[in-house]
């Protein structure tokens, strides 16, 4: 009777064992997928997030200041060519803004879309503390959660000829975010 009393606890013990190393081994296994679902969660919110950007800046090559507004202004009537901003020569004529560039900047706004228009110092001193980047005017940037990225180059945008250029490269490039 002891000895079946003994192989009963034997067993008994060995199932316990058993029995908490495979609960051990599934509550690892499931700590694990949870691990990795959180991964993938964060993921998923970060693309998710950065696809919700609705926040686009176009800086302009030229300073805010009345100076700099009104050499700018002589220099695009007197040489156009040999203007520095192409992003302000595609948007704007001398004195008013380009009837192509306002119906596309429109429909942005209707797609709920917040687009900011600044200087290049106006953006510096506004944006250069909280992201700390260094880049090359013109440029378009998309501010998504967590940083500044580019859009449309400098490049780019001083290889543009027409504002149908400057219209599908933007168009092409707000697409990847949405």
């Amino acid at each position: 009777m002891v000895r079946l009393f003994l192989n009963l606890a034997r067993k008994t013990y060995h199932l316990r064992y058993h029995l908490r190393i495979n609960l051990q081994i599934a509550f690892h296994t499931t700590l694990w997928e949870s691990v990795k679902c959180h991964k993938l969660c964060m993921v998923g919110l970060f693309l998710r997030q950065k696809a919700m950007s609705k926040k686009i800046l176009f800086i302009y090559n030229a300073n805010s200041d009345t100076g700099s507004k009104l050499l700018d202004f002589a220099h695009k009537i007197i040489s156009p060519a040999t203007y520095d901003c192409a992003l302000c020569s595609l948007t704007f004529g001398s004195f008013t803004e380009n009837k192509q560039w306002k119906v596309f900047r429109e429909s942005l706004l209707a797609k709920s879309y917040e687009l900011e228009f600044l200087h290049k110092d106006e953006f510096q001193k506004s944006y250069k503390s909280k992201f700390g980047h260094a880049f090359t005017y013109p440029i378009i940037l998309v501010e998504t959660a967590h940083d500044l990225e580019v859009l449309v180059t400098t490049e780019k945008l001083n290889g543009f000829e027409t504002v149908e250029d400057l219209v599908a490269a933007v168009q092409g490039s707000v697409g990847s975010f949405q």
